[in-house]
């Protein structure tokens, strides 16, 4: 099999192992490789059109970012079916699609309906969020050790800070230096996650974390360890750890991860 890989901007050569097909000679970008098939191994996002599987393509000279794929695949995606089988059991499927306002997941066995389940767009992005953190501490494919995006104050992750405005009027954090463990994204009524003393307290202790609506630099270098950035793979194996010896679900393991990174006050 050529080299081809997602996001790359090919021709189609061949729709089918012994018949061009319709396709042949159009130009698309690869969505998904299937190396397992040897009949229908590319997905191809055609231009203009829909995607489909094909037999041979061929890589064209014009190169395409992962950012051109991502907007490509999104346009020519949208009101599509997303459907995913069972490694195991081919048959068994689960398949997300749209119901009016709202999202809809059908579990199939073959051509038998087994079961169904429509939430609102905020659970499923929820549920898909839960899935990506899944994936994460399987296999680690995550983004490693990001910088966290910068705010308007300029506040890292590490960053040695004081707390100008805790959200209790100064009276819990006010004034009291500690170092930055989470940056929220811009726009977060408390974007920063600060620890005080060596962190081993719980939530609201002194020496503990606490989510804050304004902090500034301190005159102080983080240390190694502090400097480090925090990813959410880090959370996910604290969760597994505190967890460890009891009966949990994946819903808890992600809550649990989500409380310790102080997505929740």
């Amino acid at each position: 099999m050529a080299d081809i890989k997602v996001g790359d901007r090919v021709r189609v050569v061949s729709e089918f192992e012994d018949e061009r097909g319709r396709h042949a000679g159009k130009l698309g970008v690869v969505d998904r490789v299937d190396s397992d098939d040897r009949y229908l191994p590319y997905r191809v996002a055609l231009d203009g059109e829909g995607s489909d599987w094909v037999f041979s393509v061929e890589r064209t000279s014009t190169p395409t970012s992962r950012d051109a794929c991502a907007t490509r695949a999104k346009e020519l995606l949208t009101d599509t079916d997303h459907t995913i089988a069972c490694r195991h059991e081919a048959q068994d499927t689960l398949r997300a699609f749209i119901d009016g306002d709202d999202i809809g997941f059908h579990g199939s066995s073959g051509s038998k309906l087994e079961m169904s389940v429509y939430q609102r767009p905020a659970e499923a992005r929820k549920f898909a969020r839960g899935i990506l953190a899944l994936c994460d501490e399987v296999d680690g494919e995550e983004a490693q050790d990001v910088a966290a995006p910068p705010t308007p104050r300029d506040i890292r992750v590490g960053d040695r800070v004081e707390v100008l405005d805790d959200d209790c009027d100064g009276r819990r954090f006010g004034g009291c230096v500690g170092t930055v463990k989470t940056v929220h994204p811009r726009g977060d009524r408390l974007p920063y996650l600060v620890e005080f003393g060596d962190g081993k307290g719980g939530h609201g202790a002194p020496n503990g974390q606490w989510n804050c609506r304004a902090v500034e630099l301190v005159d102080e270098a983080p240390t190694e360890e502090s400097a480090r950035a925090i990813t959410r793979a880090d959370f996910l194996r604290q969760a597994r750890d505190l967890l460890d010896g009891q009966t949990y679900t994946a819903d808890d393991l992600i809550h649990l991860a989500d409380d310790l990174q102080g997505t929740y006050r």
